[in-house]
């Protein structure tokens, strides 16, 4: 029985490891949505400010070019919005898993501490 819960044991710290290092990837999957989507919010700002020291006088704005990169620019915010979405829906999730993983490591580590002191304490009273 003792050998069976350590083995359950190991078992359990593996599938624990394994769904940490998946919230792990998750959350740098989120991080890196963040950063491009700062990005995109810092290049607006300085193309703004890049206006604002011209008067509104530019090349780019007057042909039509600021505009289609506002739209582009726009699209992608919310497609990297929507993709970050799914990524938090899915590091909850993960969160979850790993909550219950751990649970039941502990859970299988306090049962081969008993099974163990069990066995001690059989044995002491064998001799």
């Amino acid at each position: 029985m003792n050998k069976e819960l350590k083995q359950l044991h190991r078992l359990g710290g593996m599938v624990l490891d394994a769904r940490l290092m998946k919230l792990r990837q998750i959350l740098v999957a989120e991080r890196e949505k963040a950063v491009e989507i700062n990005a995109l919010r810092s290049a607006a700002l300085a193309r703004a400010k890049i206006l604002a020291r011209n008067d509104g006088s530019d090349a780019a704005l007057t042909s039509g070019a600021d505009e289609r990169w506002a739209g582009w620019r726009e699209n992608e915010m919310r497609r990297l919005n929507q993709e970050r979405a799914v990524l938090r829906v899915q590091i909850e999730e993960q969160h979850a898993a790993a909550k219950l993983a751990f649970g039941r490591t502990e859970t299988l580590k306090e049962l081969v501490q008993k099974a163990q002191q069990d066995t001690q304490l059989k044995a002491r009273r064998a001799y």
